[in-house]
């Protein structure tokens, strides 16, 4: 089901009070922030693995692929996430009064019996859909940081890489197990499943990745490992080679917008704006 305009409306009047919640609110891990884009975040993740590499460390890392994530996203641990987070409330009842509200089917000559709704779902097109997936994901990702140092998940939405980096491979290995053990678990139990034909685990080691498949697939977990994967579509292979195709199919990009831009910028002044955003994202 689509959203209504009148509560697409409604929810951009709320953009201000939302924002200034996810300010105060959005945990470290998550990329998905002012001032930042995928690209950004998927760069300093693959700085990070150079730098490891170069310093003598081993890394794992996990990325993850959540299957129809806001189709399969639970509302009663969405809102009992809500209150524990102290979410605008107003706002948030406003909202799931329309997702749990029946639905009805028009046509020309009528109007069908209203139609039950489930327990799981966030409509398309929902303006605060970005903000549910924080408060859905927090206390998942807040415990695994706590719980499982130094491993770390970073998410963008409903992205997430799983990352470990040290020089101790068998302490990374049980550690990487037993966090992704927990993450899956968790986020089954809410509704969600992952995606196993598109999780992939890369490493600096080939042995120590194929021991992480292994155990992760005596609890249930498939996942497949890999030499190189799509990290918010940036190509990474931690660190042992550098593959270039996403590079340069940005680079190229950047160059074709800048060369239909850059005439309108020097015309006209509001055009500047909108020549940044289209450019220095790509570059």
């Amino acid at each position: 089901a689509l959203t209504t305009s009148p509560y697409r409306i409604w929810s951009g009047m709320r953009k201000v009070v939302v924002g200034q919640w996810e300010a105060k609110k959005a945990g470290f891990w998550d990329k998905a922030v002012r001032k930042s884009s995928p690209l950004r975040a998927a760069l300093l993740r693959e700085i990070r693995n150079e730098i490891g590499v170069a310093l003598g460390m081993d890394i794992l890392q996990v990325l993850w692929d959540i299957r129809k994530f806001y189709d399969s996203m639970g509302l009663y641990p969405l809102i009992k996430a809500a209150m524990n987070l102290e979410y605008p409330l107003h706002t948030f009842y406003m909202a799931m009064l329309v997702h749990r509200a029946p639905r009805r089917l028009s046509a020309e000559n009528g109007v069908s019996r209203s139609i039950p709704v489930g327990q799981f779902s966030i409509l398309a097109g929902c303006m605060q859909s970005v903000a549910f997936s924080r408060i859905f994901l927090y206390d998942i990702l807040e415990h695994i940081h706590n719980a499982y140092r130094p491993i770390s998940i970073e998410t963008w939405v409903d992205d997430m890489v799983q990352r470990a980096q040290g020089k101790s491979m068998k302490k990374m290995i049980s550690l990487t197990v037993a966090s992704a053990t927990y993450l899956v678990k968790e986020l089954g139990d809410r509704g969600c499943a992952m995606a196993g034909d598109k999780c992939i685990i890369l490493g600096t080691c080939n042995k120590a990745t194929k021991l992480v498949q292994s155990k992760l697939h005596k609890v249930g977990i498939k996942i497949k490992v890999g030499e190189a994967g799509k990290d918010l579509g940036l190509d990474t292979t931690v660190a042992k080679v550098r593959k270039t195709a996403a590079f340069k199919a940005r680079l190229w990009k950047g160059k074709v917008k800048a060369k239909k831009l850059r005439a309108l910028v020097r015309q006209v002044k509001e055009v500047g704006s909108l020549f940044n955003a289209a450019i220095k994202t790509v570059a």
